[in-house]
């Protein structure tokens, strides 16, 4: 009888062991599901964000809006562009694609012409607030070295 016991008590252990087991595995598996490195609407910066969009369209249709916003003509913008995008230009990496310069260049010169807060800029251009905390006074020094 005490040997039906211990088997009995044996079982259930073994089976209460598998439970806990599976429990265990689900939440390492929530835990271990990719986290997103950055909002959705953010990706899509190249379908629908402003540089994208609208200043691409000034630029072809309407030099003078798109002179207003810059504050310089877009042959001028190019020019700048070209001075300083390999000082302001990162890598991609595995995670996530890296800004354009030629967004942060068009990021930086609203900033300085309107003074527009970062919150605006971020929602207008699809770029997160801290990005834009960081590459602003990077992009600034560009210009003056």
């Amino acid at each position: 009888m005490n040997r039906i016991r211990k088997k009995n008590n044996l079982i259930r252990i073994k089976q209460l062991l598998r439970q806990l087991c599976d429990i265990a595995l689900d939440d390492l598996e929530v835990l271990l599901e990719k986290r997103i490195w950055t909002r959705p609407w953010i990706l899509r910066r190249k379908e629908r964000g402003s540089s994208a969009l609208l200043l691409e369209e000034l630029r072809c249709e309407d030099i003078g809006e798109f002179k207003s916003i810059l504050r310089m003509s877009p042959d001028i913008f190019d020019i700048l562009l070209s001075c300083v995008a390999p000082k302001i230009q990162r890598m991609d990496t595995i995670m996530r694609e890296a800004i354009p310069a030629k967004v942060k260049l068009e990021i930086t010169l609203d900033f300085l012409s309107s003074g527009t807060n970062y919150r605006k800029l971020s929602h207008f251009y699809r770029v997160s607030r801290s990005s834009i905390y960081k590459f602003i006074p990077e992009s600034l020094l560009s210009f003056t070295v």
